[in-house]
């Protein structure tokens, strides 16, 4: 149980990125005030992010966060696929937050990098998203390579849950609404990650 909540507004300039945060503040019944942060984030390339968030988590808190993205994305409608994007550097947790995702979706196969074959197909047993497609495009050099793929044609598959791991290998090929997360190292086991639609 909660108190009274307060709502702190500011902003934050980071090179060509300019965020603007609300952080909601609950009261504990101790008197002592824990801070949400809610609000949009715009990206360098002018998309705001919706349903933003902020978040610093440990490794048992990822299947949790897992829950949370997943419930997010169920609420958007689409004709096609679903994408979510996950940035970062090697070890960050790209790949975990896939192998969770899949364990909730029901993926029984076990669910690895596909650095080397770029992409990997799974069936699941989920009633919203029949199929998970999981990308690694860290080898990627261009674009195109993808062509085999036939990535545009993933696009358009309904029922469908799209991850990238290191999306900005194959930026032009991404669609204007996805869910971007980045998470990055904040120490050896804790890990900062935002995320939020680009639409």
């Amino acid at each position: 149980m909660y108190g009274s909540t307060k709502r702190l507004y500011f902003t934050s300039v980071n090179g060509d990125n300019v965020s603007l945060f609300v952080c909601k503040m609950l009261e504990k019944p101790q008197g002592i005030f824990i801070g949400i942060l809610v609000g949009m984030e715009t990206h360098a390339s002018g998309q705001e992010l919706r349903e933003y968030f902020k978040k610093d988590i440990r490794p048992e808190d990822m299947s949790a966060l897992a829950h949370d993205v997943l419930s997010v994305v169920r609420t958007r409608t689409s004709q096609g696929a679903h994408v979510i994007t996950l940035s970062g550097p090697l070890g960050a947790g790209k790949t975990t937050f896939v192998q969770m995702c899949a364990q909730i979706l029901g993926v029984i196969e076990t669910v690895t990098s596909p650095t080397f074959v770029v992409q990997k197909r799974y069936e699941t047993t989920d009633v919203d998203f029949a199929s998970l497609v999981h990308i690694d495009a860290y080898r990627i050099e261009d674009p195109q390579e993808l062509a085999v793929l036939h990535f545009e044609e993933l696009l358009q598959e309904p029922r469908t849950l799209i991850m990238i791991e290191w999306p900005e290998r194959m930026a032009p090929l991404l669609p204007f609404e996805r869910y971007v997360m980045t998470l990055g190292h904040l120490s050896e086991d804790v890990r900062q990650v935002t995320g939020g639609y680009t639409a």
